[in-house]
């Protein structure tokens, strides 16, 4: 933060305890981010809430960006601050007063959060004693404040008092209108009993929630959560818990990922329940067995997938070869009946035509190929001609010679005859 670029929105001694924080916790200006939350007293109980942050870039960027400003005075029933009252500074004294058109936003490392532009902004607490005279004195906010939104703890706490228990426990990540809503204090007394196991086991909300309805430990309640979510769309069998199949993949040193496969593959062949948890030691070869079912009926149903494409494709292509077209006596229309034809032309002609793409868009009904050669070498590539059908009117989408080099006038007068032959037959 340099002396040059004035600060909006402090007192004297609010810029002062910025900088006293700052230099307290981070040392002289270098890379990175500091933000600062500055509390200001209300008259009525309240507490305003100030956010300050400076910012330097890497030396390689070769600019100093130094951003100060006191983004609103919001106060604590505020959680979100819209960019528009932010005013950025460089150091040869230019400014933005919007953030419209944010060229440099992201390497400012804020989060736009919608087309409106707000977004959240945590930091340490300058001054707690600030609070001293509110009535959020007991609100347990220092300047350590590193994972909790000021302004978000401030407005749950006036609602929910025992949101302080939890924020002084060092359980921040509690603090959710989940926890807060449905337990009270009853709630925040078994966090604070269970506070130990809920770090150790890092345990979120839904599994303290799980925990505290159900009356078992922490461990349970984590356990709970983990499988649920692990075991989430996995059709189990008749009976069988999420937790069960948990205990199931521990017990037979299986991989979650291996029973949830295990699983599908069982309800895709219609196997009944039994099979789905065989008996530890006939797990894998039981899998193994299934997994070559699987690959045995997937390779029928492809194959009748691409016989039923195949002849989409051939009944396509037969309505090109039926038309009576008038082309230059130079050039010789052939019309393919088969993705063999189109994947031999891509290879002679060094273009994407037999990649499988204009296979699935001629079965399908959207395009139709041909293949012009010059009437003196009949067998030789010469161009390609794709047709796209756009509503009810065929169109010449592409001409090409061989590696996609544009396609003699001759070749052209062909395509756009053809073109013409299809809609007039179509009544386009």
């Amino acid at each position: 933060m340099q002396e040059e670029a004035p600060t909006i929105g402090l007192t004297e001694r609010e810029r002062d305890l910025v900088l006293e924080q700052r230099a307290r916790l981070h040392g002289p200006l270098r890379n990175g981010e500091f933000p600062h939350t500055v509390l200001r007293p209300r008259d009525d109980g309240e507490v305003d809430i100030i956010y300050v942050v400076s910012k330097r870039m890497r030396l390689s960027r070769q600019v100093y960006h130094i951003a100060v400003q006191a983004i609103g005075l919001t106060s604590s029933d505020a959680n979100r601050v819209a960019f528009r009252n932010v005013r950025f500074y460089m150091r040869a004294g230019y400014h933005v007063d919007s953030w419209d058109e944010p060229e440099n936003g992201p390497s400012w490392g804020w989060e736009v959060a919608n087309s409106r532009g707000v977004g959240d902004i945590p930091g340490p607490v300058a001054n707690p004693e600030a609070l001293a005279s509110t009535r959020y004195r007991y609100a347990a906010l220092d300047e350590q404040c590193w994972n909790i939104r000021p302004a978000v703890y401030l407005r749950a706490l006036r609602e929910h008092p025992e949101a302080e228990l939890l924020h002084k426990a060092d359980l921040d990540q509690l603090i959710t209108p989940a926890i807060l809503k449905h337990g009270g204090r009853e709630l925040a007394r078994f966090i604070m009993r269970s506070a130990e196991d809920i770090r150790e086991l890092e345990a979120g909300p839904a599994a303290v929630l799980y925990a505290y309805r159900y009356k078992v430990t922490i461990e349970r309640g984590v356990a709970r959560v983990t499988a649920r979510t692990a075991m989430r769309d996995v059709p189990l069998p008749d009976g069988l818990t999420p937790e069960d199949a948990m205990v199931y993949c521990s017990k037979a040193r299986i991989k979650v990922w291996e029973f949830k496969r295990h699983a599908r593959h069982c309800q895709t062949l219609r196997l009944g329940a039994s099979a789905w948890t065989p008996a530890p030691r006939r797990f894998r070869a039981f899998a193994e067995e299934v997994e070559a079912a699987i690959a045995k009926e997937d390779l029928a149903k492809r194959r009748r997938q691409a016989l039923k494409r195949a002849k989409k494709f051939k009944a396509a292509q037969a309505s090109l070869a039926s038309l009576s077209v008038r082309v230059p006596k130079t050039v010789v229309v052939i019309v393919p009946v088969s993705e063999k034809e189109l994947e031999s032309e891509g290879n002679e002609m060094r273009n994407c035509i037999g990649n499988g793409m204009y296979g699935d868009s001629v079965a399908e009904g959207r395009s139709l190929i041909a293949f012009l050669r010059e009437s003196s070498d009949h067998k030789t590539p010469w161009c390609d001609v794709e047709f796209r059908r756009e509503k009810k009117t065929w169109k010449v989408a592409q001409c090409y010679a061989r590696f996609n080099k544009p396609a003699p006038d001759n070749a052209w007068k062909a395509a756009r005859a053809i073109c013409t032959a299809m809609n007039r037959k179509i009544g386009a």
